[in-house]
This record gives structure tokens, C-alpha cells and sequence, in this order.
């Protein structure tokens, strides 16, 4: 018995368990440090101020709903499949270099003016979408280069010069103005990949030549439904804050808020575990070994919920209150719905993870799309009506008709028609032993 266990033991692939565990906790200790940055402008600015910070930074992951998915998973996926063919890698980056220059610019002359037109456009808004965009174009190189330790330092050296910058302007400076908030918050990613380009630098793989049509359709037919997945959760994400901001007010947006942003702890066990659940479940073949596996995981994160979910329920308006202000206190209804749509945004990662180890990234992309719409509906006859309580009941039922389609998906979708994912964790795989340090 002993040796069948040194057996498996020996078998089971612990770098990549090392690799994954590196990344989700860096990723909770990055959360943290920018839970604290939120807290710490809660009671820097009055409401109305914090709310415009929350509405800036909505705004910005809007514009990079295109450039951030395409560095953060597409450079991964093809860097992950040619690391050992130096010529297609090279060809590829290349390519993937022209297609996100010409999504950086396209965003830019196309929301710039809408923006302008509208009263929207800021400086912070623009800082911030550059910084989220160069940020996740180096997530995407570390991932694919099987990087996780300048990924670890990269997340967590740029949310701690974000938490130290903000207590500096904000403390001991005493400045009372919004905007620095969003310009430190998109400039605080640039001074650590500068540092790690200068010390730990990466393959780029940039010239001067003309792409390849096949090369470019082929990069963009793998884009398309990472791309629209993203732009509804990052649609329905930002939804509540837009939908309040147009019909309530700043005020309701930066109480609203910091809600949102203290909830975020609920996505910690779920966003770890995630993060094993794909290469898991692409490793497998059997469907039930696949369901047994989400089973437990996603029972092992409702379980982990439950106690912050009954401290969340008592001691939500104390600790708001506490850190940011009586301003920022709720009606118990509208927290505890916030709490459990949060809840469920997590069990629909783990789902998410399930889907794409299978290479269904399509039924993923599809339960997304009809939830935000669903949102998006419901949204415009509540939020006007009923203020915060309406963008929290719109949150949840939402997130509660999404989370349905993804175990409708997850049982009754069909066998794997182009594992994609399965792919992908082969070719890192393969390049481990090349580029892993």
C-alpha cells in the first residue's frame, strides 16, 4: 500500500501544483493589497468622490475588454504552443504584436469621441485602460512562458507600489482629489514590469515584417469567444455602477462600491481553486471523474464561505462603518444579495474552468452572453426605481441565471468537439522543461 502511494505521489505532477498554487496566492495577497487601496480612499475622499474612483476604473476595464483577454490568454496559448519552434513563435508574436496594436488604437478612436461627447472622458480613465492593457499583455507572456514567479512578483509588486503610492498621496500628503487615485492606479503597474524587464525580461519576439494572413485569421477565429465571454462579464461586472451612476448618483456608486469591492472576498478560494480546476480537468478523459472532481470543489468552496458568508450577514455595517464612514452603511438586503451573487460568480468559475478544461469555451461564452443580457433588462426597469437595491437584485439574478445555464452546460453538453484546452496544457507541458525556472 505504501508503495502504490509513493507511486502516485511520484506521478502526480507537482510542478504544475507549485506553478498554480505560486499564482492563486499571489493573486489573493494582490486582492488584498487592493482591497486595502479602496479602503484607504474610502476615507481619503467624501462618497461622491470614492464613487467617481469606482466609476473610473469601470470605465477603464471597459475599454480593455478587447486588448486584456487577448494578452492574457491568446499570447499565453500560442507562446505556450511554439516555445520550442523558435521560427512559428516568432511569426506569431509577431502577428500578435500587430493585431494588439491595432485593437489599442481601434479602442481609442472609437470610445475616445463617444466619451468626449458624453462628458465622459478623463485622463484617469485613459491611465487606467493603458495600464490594465499593458499589465495583462505581460500576464499573458509570463503564462505562456511558464513565468509563475515573475507572475507572482509582477502582481504583487505592482499592487503593493499601488497601496504604498495611495497612502503617501492620500495620508501623508492630504490630497482630496479623485483623480490621482485612478492615475495611481494605472501607473503602478509600469514601474514593476520596467524593473522586470530590466532584470528578468522575456522573449518578445517583435519585427518589422508583414503577418500572414492564415497566421492572423488564425489568431483571431481563437479570439472570438474569449473575447465576447469577456465583454459580457465585464458588461455585466460593471452594470450595477453604470445603471446607478446614470439614474442615482456618485454618492450611491462609491456606497455601492465599496461593497462590491469587500465582497471580493468571497472570490479568493474560488479564483485558487480555479486555477487548478482547468489543467485538472484537461488532463482527464472521463466525464465523471471530471464531475466528481467540480463536485468537490465546488463544495469545498461553499463550505470555506460559509463562516465569512454569517460574519458578512451581522457585521458588514459595523465594519463599513468602521473603516470607511456611517455613509457607506446599507439596508441588510442589499449586502447580503451582493454577498451571494458573489458567491455565485465564484461556483460559476469553477464551472467556467470545467467547461474550458473540456475545450467548450463556446457553451461558457454562451451562458455569459444570455445572463448579461438578462441583466441588462432587468437593470433598466430596477436600478432607476430602486436604487442600490435594484443594481443588487439585478446582480443576483443575473449571476443566478448564468450559474443555471452553466450546470445545464455542464450536464448536458456534448463530448468535446475541439479541446482546445487539452492543447493548450499539452504544448505548456512540453515547453516546461525549456523555459520553467
Amino acid at each position: 500500500m505504501m508503495a502504490k502511494l509513493s507511486n502516485k505521489l511520484g506521478n502526480f505532477d507537482w510542478k504544475m501544483m507549485r506553478g498554480t498554487t505560486l499564482v492563486s496566492l499571489a493573486l489573493m495577497m494582490a486582492r488584498v493589497l487592493g482591497l486595502l487601496y479602496g479602503l484607504i480612499l474610502t476615507r481619503a475622499l467624501s462618497q461622491a468622490d470614492y464613487g467617481y474612483v469606482e466609476y473610473g476604473l469601470s470605465l477603464g476595464a471597459i475599454l480593455a475588454m478587447l486588448t486584456q483577454p487577448f494578452g492574457q490568454h491568446v499570447l499565453a496559448r500560442y507562446i505556450g504552443m511554439y516555445v520550442n519552434d523558435k521560427t512559428k513563435l516568432q511569426e506569431y508574436l509577431n502577428t500578435a504584436w500587430v493585431i494588439l496594436a491595432a485593437l489599442f488604437i481601434g479602442t481609442m478612436a472609437l470610445a475616445f469621441p463617444i466619451l468626449a461627447i458624453s462628458g465622459k472622458l478623463d485622463i484617469g480613465v485613459v491611465v487606467v485602460y493603458l495600464g490594465t492593457t499593458v499589465f495583462y499583455v505581460y500576464y499573458g507572456l509570463a503564462r505562456g512562458y511558464l513565468s509563475n514567479e515573475r507572475l507572482m512578483i509582477a502582481f504583487l509588486g505592482s499592487n503593493a507600489i499601488q497601496l504604498v503610492a495611495t497612502i503617501i498621496v492620500y495620508k501623508v500628503l492630504n490630497v482630496t482629489d479623485p483623480l490621482p487615485a485612478l492615475l495611481i492606479y494605472g501607473l503602478s503597474y509600469l514601474p514593476m514590469l520596467w524593473i522586470m524587464s530590466r532584470f528578468m525580461p522575456l522573449q518578445l519576439g517583435f519585427k518589422l515584417i508583414m503577418p500572414r494572413r492564415d497566421v492572423v485569421v488564425d489568431l483571431l477565429r481563437f479570439s472570438a469567444p474569449i473575447w465576447i465571454g469577456h465583454v459580457c462579464f465585464i458588461v455585466f461586472d460593471s452594470l450595477p455602477t453604470l445603471y446607478l451612476e446614470r439614474f442615482t448618483g456618485e454618492e450611491a456608486v462609491g456606497a455601492y462600491g465599496l461593497a462590491r469591492r469587500l465582497s471580493m472576498v468571497f472570490m479568493f478560494v474560488s479564483q485558487a481553486l480555479a486555477a487548478i480546476l482547468l489543467p485538472r480537468t484537461a488532463g482527464m478523459t472521463g466525464r465523471a471523474e471530471q464531475g466528481k472532481l467540480l463536485r468537490n470543489s465546488t463544495i469545498a468552496y461553499l463550505a470555506t464561505s460559509l463562516i465569512p458568508l454569517i460574519g458578512w450577514i451581522f457585521l458588514y455595517n459595523p465594519v463599513a462603518e468602521f473603516v470607511s464612514g456611517p455613509q457607506y452603511r446599507l439596508d441588510s438586503a442589499i449586502y447580503i444579495m451582493m454577498a451571494l451573487a458573489t458567491v455565485i460568480m465564484g461556483v460559476q468559475g469553477l464551472y467556467e474552468a470545467v467547461l474550458m478544461g473540456r475545450g467548450r469555451a463556446d457553451l461558457a461564452m454562451g451562458s455569459r452572453i444570455i445572463g448579461t443580457v438578462v441583466a441588462i433588462v432587468i437593470g433598466l426597469w430596477l436600478v432607476p426605481a430602486y436604487g442600490m437595491a435594484g443594481a443588487a437584485i439585478t446582480i443576483f439574478i443575473g449571476s443566478a441565471i448564468t450559474q443555471v445555464l452553466f450546470m445545464l452546460f455542464i450536464a448536458t453538453g456534448k463530448a468535446d468537439q475541439t479541446n482546445i484546452a487539452g492543447d493548450v496544457e499539452g504544448a505548456l507541458e512540453n515547453a516546461e522543461s525549456v523555459v520553467l525556472r
